[in-house]
């Protein structure tokens, strides 16, 4: 009985240590685990993965930035070189429209009117009843031409500019004429156009295009293709109507004249057509 009493007291004291150890390794369980905690902060403050990743943005930037210069080089230089090439096609048509200023043979060589205009130095015979009229191409300059037009003793010199859609008489006299080329000659009358397709002429002495693909026989030959032009004057005086008519074949210029006079019922025409080419 006394060694039961002496147990009982052993036991009591072997279990408050034993209750002691288990609560001295809870908390030291719950330190260690606190000292994970912090050691994870501490890496996580110093490896912070933001800090790490500004530093290539920034070069992502920066050679973003260095690309899109690059890009704006490259198509500036892109678009002086698509305007070069649009400039040098206008210098070059520009260039083709004045190349008479070159030399007194060089002819602009074009589509529309200008196909109608003579070459340098072609000499065409007409007959007038029983009378010859030479006319002759006696320079040519750009789209100018001078033509001498002999009928007896009498010369007169035109001098007519050719374009693709228009034909204007700049001289005609056959008075004072010496000295006369196609850089130096003075009007004697303000310019008469003859033809111009993009404006219709007006006015009492207009010329107008009445046909422009006749085919027309001459005694030199038969012309296909061939334009009309056509001028009505009333004599402002009478009731007398002059009308004068031109043809032009291409390559030939006028190869027909015609001047018909009217006046009540009687009626008279005379008829200038092309012989034969010198």
């Amino acid at each position: 009985m006394k060694k039961l009493l002496a147990i009982v007291p052993l036991m009591l004291i072997l279990a408050a240590c034993s209750d002691e150890n288990s609560f001295k390794f809870n908390d030291i369980e719950k330190d260690s685990g606190n000292t994970e905690e912090v050691t994870k902060e501490e890496v996580t403050t110093e490896t912070d993965p933001k800090e790490e990743e500004k530093e290539p943005e920034v070069t992502e930037e920066a050679s973003t930035e260095e690309e899109v210069e690059s890009t704006e080089d490259v198509e500036s230089t892109e678009d002086v070189e698509e305007k070069n090439p649009d400039e040098s096609a206008d210098e070059a048509e520009e260039d083709g429209v004045t190349d008479g200023t070159q030399g007194e043979e060089a002819v602009v060589e074009n589509k529309g009117l200008v196909e109608y205009m003579p070459k340098r130095g072609m000499k065409k015979v007409f007959l007038l009843e029983e009378f010859e009229i030479v006319r002759e191409v006696k320079a040519v300059k750009g789209n100018r031409l001078l033509e001498s037009i002999t009928f007896g003793d009498v010369e007169t010199i035109q001098i007519s500019e050719w374009t693709p859609t228009k034909l204007t008489m700049l001289f005609n006299n056959s008075e004072d004429t010496a000295g006369v080329t196609i850089d130096k000659f003075e009007a004697t009358s303000a310019p008469e156009v003859y033809i111009d397709t993009l404006n219709k002429q007006t006015g009492s002495q207009a010329w107008k295009v009445v046909q422009d693909d006749l085919t027309l026989k001459v005694p030199a030959g038969t012309y296909k293709d061939v334009i009309v032009i056509e001028q009505t004057i009333i004599s402002e005086t009478s009731n007398q109507q002059t009308i004068s008519r031109f043809y032009y074949a291409k390559g030939l210029g006028v190869i027909k004249e015609e001047v018909i006079t009217k006046n009540g019922d009687n009626e008279s025409a005379s008829i200038m057509e092309l012989n034969r080419i010198e």
